[in-house]
């Protein structure tokens, strides 16, 4: 009588392990556009630790919400992606929208008030302002503020240029 093999079913996985090599990595893809620009910015960094320097600037991210967000399943609340851009030194309109510049640090483009003629720029900023009033109430606080400083930032500007010329 021949003895019949019998399939180990524990061994198989360790037998597919062994036949892979450890160096191939899987790779990763994006199911929308932020995630897409979310995993250009991790790099070859892991999920976990995507995580863990986004825990490290004050984010509440797990590396299963991290694949979440690249998937396009999981919200990505406004703290989140500030500590991610934080974390990695890009700007979150880039992130999420994939407008402006890339780098957080990126200086802001000169010339756009002064494409404008001179005699509309303040009322340009006034405008402006007028604007972010009425959108107040329907604005976040802190991003309300930024915008504030920086229109009070342009107004400083124009009018050292004015007085300098």
């Amino acid at each position: 009588m021949k003895r019949q093999l019998r399939l180990d079913k524990r061994r198989l996985p360790l037998r597919y392990k062994a036949a892979m090599n450890i160096r191939d990595k899987p790779t990763r893809t994006a199911a929308t556009e932020i995630g897409a620009r979310i995993l250009e910015v991790i790099g070859d960094d892991s999920y976990e630790a995507a995580a863990a320097r986004v825990q490290q600037r004050g984010g509440k991210v797990t590396a299963p919400a991290m694949h979440k967000w690249v998937q396009g399943t999981g919200e990505i609340t406004e703290p989140n992606i500030r500590a991610f851009c934080e974390a990695y030194g890009v700007s979150p309109a880039w992130v999420r929208y994939g407008v402006g510049e890339r780098s957080a640090n990126a200086a802001p483009r000169t010339g756009l008030i002064e494409s404008l003629p001179k005699e509309v720029r303040g009322e340009a900023i006034d405008f402006i302002g007028y604007l972010l009033e009425r959108k107040q109430p329907l604005m976040a606080r802190e991003q309300l503020g930024r915008y504030v400083t920086m229109i009070e930032r342009i107004q400083k500007d124009m009018d050292e240029k004015r007085n300098g010329q």
